[in-house]
């Protein structure tokens, strides 16, 4: 249930029709947002790449909601990996 919601909460990001990629100014879009999150995962993200995608976060709800969905979706994922019990406090 929790896969889903998020990616329910990722594809209503997307649909909003917000650009595709950071703009010359720094700032990020919603879809941007979902990348950084997800690169964050797998590499340090660079000075810029972070203070964006802060500063978008702080200031979008549906990013917000979307980004305490991924952190609860990382951490079920790594706990499962480490062959955890699942949180079932969903």
């Amino acid at each position: 249930m929790l896969l889903y919601r998020a990616r329910m909460q990722l594809r209503l990001c997307l649909d909003t029709g917000w650009g595709s990629r950071m703009t010359d100014k720094g700032r990020v879009t919603c879809r941007d947002t979902t990348w950084l999150a997800s690169d964050a995962r797998d590499r340090p993200l660079t000075e810029r790449e972070q203070v964006a995608l802060a500063e978008h976060i702080a200031e979008c709800n549906l990013c917000q909601g979307a980004s305490r969905q991924f952190g609860t979706l990382f951490r079920e994922v790594g706990a499962y990996l480490k062959g955890e019990a699942p949180d079932t406090e969903a």
